[in-house]
């Protein structure tokens, strides 16, 4: 029962916080009745009190004790700041997370701009191909001279009515043939860009949590992040919900009202506007100059002399047509995607100024708890 009972006062003097408590089974009824000091237990307690408590170790051991409790305290602290530090990593994990997600999903509509423009190049080489055969051949002698001479007798069998009446088809032909697969190539853009806020906003929900909101020493900084990410997921949801955010006017001015599928069709305008340069605009010059103070038939045997020329300025325009198209319709969509993904990623501010606060904190503490430790080591040092 003594050894039972001893070692339940041990236990008990640990919970309440000393590490190396010292019991004492003494005998008061043994001590007055004049029993041997060491058999009634009060030996060993004279001892301690003499050593610990009116010797000249008394200082030195309350000194130790103050060290030991400081000790136990500074060792909570160490393990919630590594708790506290466990949960910065994993949001610094998480943010790269959602840049990779970001980076992967906009590198993939990307891809799907490449596919959409390689599909209207292959569209416009058709086009122009046939175009320029049926330009070609209409260049040929007996078709000017025909022209030339029926041009005497009405203004719609002129050569500048052919060249019109060619550039007319070629811009009805392109635009037909765009229109089915520029639908289709927005379309699948623009779930692309729907499936990166989707992802963007699954990944916040299943954030991982590491410091508790009840931690005894940090609880405070945990309430915080948690109304940050509570704040994120509510902001991110309403941002996602507002078509208006997945519009850029300034790249399609005519799409400024538009949900996010529909603006995307703004591309439509920047290939009308290469079509107009690339045909009407271009062909007429180059045969204006020729037209321009001539008789039409004059005109005929003057472009006949110049075929080879005129082919070649065509040409040249359907290429520079071509180069164009590749071009606007490429950097303003991939220019479109990536200012949709910074606009999703600004909504992380205010967590990413959570989490620089957070290295800061983190790095004060951890430079302080070490040169606590250095003057914990020195006072061991004096102590020993």
């Amino acid at each position: 029962d003594l050894a039972i009972n001893k070692n339940g006062v041990i236990e008990q003097a640990k919970k309440k916080g000393l590490e190396n408590p010292q019991v004492f089974c003494v005998s008061a009824k043994m001590e007055l009745e004049g029993a041997d000091e060491k058999e009634s237990g009060f030996y060993d307690i004279r001892n301690y009190i003499i050593n610990n408590i009116t010797g000249g170790n008394a200082y030195k051991l309350k000194l130790q004790s103050s060290m030991n409790t400081a000790n136990q305290i500074s060792g909570n602290i160490k393990e919630a700041v590594n708790l506290r530090k466990k949960q910065y990593e994993a949001d610094i994990d998480f943010r790269s997370e959602i840049a990779d997600s970001l980076g992967a999903q906009a590198d993939k509509s990307a891809n799907r701009v490449d596919i959409l423009v390689d599909g209207l190049l292959k569209e416009y080489d058709d086009v122009t191909g046939e175009i320029r055969e049926e330009f070609r051949e209409g260049l040929g002698v007996g078709s000017l001279i025909k022209r030339g001479v029926s041009s005497i007798f009405s203004k719609d069998e002129s050569i500048k009515a052919w060249l019109e009446e060619i550039s007319k088809k070629l811009e009805e032909q392109l635009t037909a043939r765009f229109q089915p697969k520029l639908d289709n190539g927005v379309e699948d853009i623009a779930e692309s860009i729907r499936q990166m806020a989707k992802i963007v906003e699954l990944k916040i929900k299943n954030n991982k949590t590491i410091l508790d909101v009840n931690n005894e020493i940090f609880g405070d900084i945990a309430n915080k992040r948690q109304e940050t990410l509570q704040q994120l997921q509510m902001n991110f949801g309403e941002f996602v919900s507002d078509t208006d955010n997945f519009v850029d006017s300034e790249l399609f001015p005519q799409a400024n009202s538009l949900a996010p599928d529909i603006a995307m069709g703004g591309g439509l305008a920047v290939v009308g506007a290469i079509l107009m340069t690339a045909t009407h605009g271009m062909l007429l010059d180059i045969t204006g100059g020729i037209l321009s103070g001539l008789g039409l038939l004059l005109a005929s045997f003057t472009i006949l002399f110049k075929r080879k020329g005129v082919v070649s300025e065509f040409d040249n325009a359907i290429s520079d047509g071509r180069t164009r198209l590749k071009t606007e319709i490429e950097s303003k969509l991939k220019a479109y995607i990536e200012n949709i993904k910074n606009k999703l990623d600004r909504n992380f501010d205010p967590f990413d100024n959570h989490i620089n606060r957070e290295m800061k904190g983190i790095n004060t503490i951890e430079s302080e708890l070490t040169a606590i430790d250095g003057k914990f080591g020195e006072i061991q040092k004096e102590l020993a």
